[in-house]
């Protein structure tokens, strides 16, 4: 749901568990769930994912969290490509 990655990006950053909450205004605005689909790319392109939805929320973070250190963001990310290359491809998503 979109309440357990807003869960998983807030407590990565170093926020409290539970101390955010939902405005009641916006629910019928919002979806409660959002769905993420590569099948059109893994039909399209010689590509497979190689993180699962939480390696992806956690390795989002660790990039944005990296930045506000002032980390050498090409750097950083060169390496992150670079780890990422060298995993093995799921096997089913």
């Amino acid at each position: 749901t979109v309440a357990t990655l807003v869960e998983q990006i807030f407590l990565g950053l170093g926020g409290q568990e539970n101390s955010w909450q939902q405005d009641g205004d916006l629910i019928n605005h919002e979806a409660s769930a959002l769905g993420l689909d590569p099948s059109l790319a893994m039909e399209a392109l010689p590509w497979r994912p190689r993180l699962n939805t939480e390696q992806t929320v956690a390795w989002t973070v660790q990039w944005y969290k990296m930045a506000s250190h002032g980390v050498d963001m090409r750097e950083f990310s060169l390496r992150q490509l670079d780890t990422y290359a060298a995993l093995p491809a799921l096997s089913s998503q």
